[in-house]
């Protein structure tokens, strides 16, 4: 057994804390070859082992897909967006922006906003959005890292195997990291239990 520490709050906790921490990218390549029968890789800079870098494509995929619905973690209110050589250029890593106010006819076209009214591009004065922005997957919470895990093993497996017995129980899996991801969400953003949407519908 490890050596114990006192924390300071009197309880105990391994010495060596670099052994307990929140799933890392590598490790959730490793699950979803496990997901096939593969053994783990130490690295993801193996170029000529093509699942890991498959897996690694459809962990990214699915980070981006889970996170554009936005969450309490990547989604920012009142986010001033200014106005650059006449126009208003996005963030790189924006997934969606809803401009503040009565301004729906504001909306994004690629890279910048879009004045649909004047039919331009040019602005003259800086806009406040609500902006939901991707975050790597160090940046995440646990139970969204072990979400995007579950869920692109799921996929990875059935693009590699198409395993309907062993789809089954990455599902079932799944589907337990989503209750939690929701209760967690619930928590931190102070959603009405009333409202069941986010339980009900992932996107």
């Amino acid at each position: 057994m490890a050596d114990l520490t006192v924390t300071g709050t009197g309880a105990a906790a391994p010495a060596s804390l670099s052994l307990y921490h929140v799933t890392t990218e590598l490790e959730a390549v490793n699950v979803m070859l496990g997901a096939i029968g593969e053994q783990p890789v130490n690295s993801l800079d193996i170029s000529t082992i093509s699942e890991v870098s498959i897996a690694d494509d459809m962990l990214y995929e699915v980070s981006r897909e889970v996170q554009t619905r936005g969450w309490s973690f990547n989604e920012e209110d009142e986010y001033e967006l200014a106005v650059s050589e006449g126009e208003i250029p996005l963030p790189p890593n924006c997934l969606k922006v809803v401009v503040t106010g009565e301004t729906d006819w504001i909306v994004r076209r690629g890279t910048r906003l879009y004045n649909r009214t004047d039919h331009t591009y040019v602005f003259t004065a800086a806009v406040e959005a609500t902006i939901v922005f991707f975050l790597p997957f160090t940046d995440l919470p646990q139970a969204m890292r072990n979400y995007i895990t579950l869920r692109a093993a799921r996929k990875f497996q059935m693009k590699v195997l198409g395993s309907d017995s062993i789809l089954k129980f990455t599902e079932t899996d799944e589907n337990q990291a989503w209750l939690v991801l929701c209760g967690e969400e619930v928590d931190q953003a102070g959603y009405s239990m009333v409202d069941q949407t986010l339980r009900q519908n992932r996107g």
